[in-house]
C-alpha cells in the first residue's frame, strides 16, 4: 500500500509539530475508515465518528504475547472502548477483509455505539474545552 495516493501512513513522529498535528487531524476528518492497532487514532477516529477497524492480530504468524500486537488489547483504555463499541476489533485475519468492505459500504454501521464513545471518552465535544480549563484555573486562583 505504501505509495498509494489513497493510503496514509503516519508515525508518531510525524504529529509532534503543529502542521504534523494539523495533516493528522485532517486525513482523520476526510477518511473513509480508520484502520490503525490498539493506539489512540482509534479513539481519535471515532470522535471525527470515522468508521474504526483495530488490526487486533499479529499478521501471517502469531507471536508470544510480550511481543504481539495482542497485549493492548488488555491495556485498561482498550478494555473500555471494547465494551463500550464504535471501534471494531478484529482478532482474525479471516475477518478483516470482510469488516473493512462492511465499513466502506455501511460506513453508518457503529455510528450509535461510535456516538457514545465520544460522550464517554471525550465528554464535551463543542470546542469550548479551553475556555473551561481557563475559568476553572481561574476560579482556583481567587
Amino acid at each position: 500500500f505504501r505509495g498509494d495516493p489513497l493510503v496514509y501512513f503516519d508515525s508518531a513522529k510525524d504529529c509532534q509539530l503543529l502542521p504534523g498535528f494539523k495533516h493528522y487531524i485532517n486525513v482523520l476528518t476526510h477518511a473513509d475508515l480508520v484502520i490503525t492497532t490498539y493506539s489512540t487514532v482509534g479513539p481519535d477516529a471515532a470522535l471525527m465518528d470515522r468508521p474504526v477497524i483495530v488490526a487486533g492480530f499479529d499478521g501471517y504468524k502469531q507471536r508470544p504475547i510480550y511481543q504481539s500486537v495482542r497485549r493492548h488489547k488488555n491495556f485498561t483504555h482498550y478494555q473500555m472502548i471494547a465494551k463500550i463499541g464504535g471501534i471494531r476489533i478484529v482478532e482474525q485475519p479471516a475477518e478483516f477483509l470482510p469488516a473493512i468492505k462492511d465499513y466502506l459500504t455501511h460506513p453508518e454501521h457503529d455510528a450509535a455505539e461510535r456516538k457514545i464513545l465520544r460522550r464517554e471518552i471525550f465528554g464535551f465535544t463543542d470546542g469550548k474545552n479551553s475556555a473551561r480549563i481557563v475559568s476553572e484555573i481561574k476560579k482556583q486562583l481567587q
